[in-house]
């Protein structure tokens, strides 16, 4: 939850909506985060594709990928 908070500058509230959203496999729910999540990272400095400028959910194991 910190992650999205901190770094890409999700107000907690929806970062615990996000959290749970990936315990239950929400799939429409991450996705809308995610937007968010890109430009949140690009303004703290992070450069897409480069350790926190994206991620990934995968469903199969319930684990978010940054990338």
């Amino acid at each position: 939850m910190q992650v999205f908070n901190q770094l890409g500058g999700i107000d907690l509230a929806n970062a615990y909506k996000l959290i749970k959203a990936i315990s239950k496999k929400t799939t429409d729910v991450i996705a809308k985060f995610k937007p968010d999540f890109i430009k949140g990272t690009m303004a703290q400095g992070c450069e897409r594709g480069k350790g926190g400028g994206d991620f990934r959910f995968d469903p199969e194991i319930r684990r978010i990928r940054f990338q």
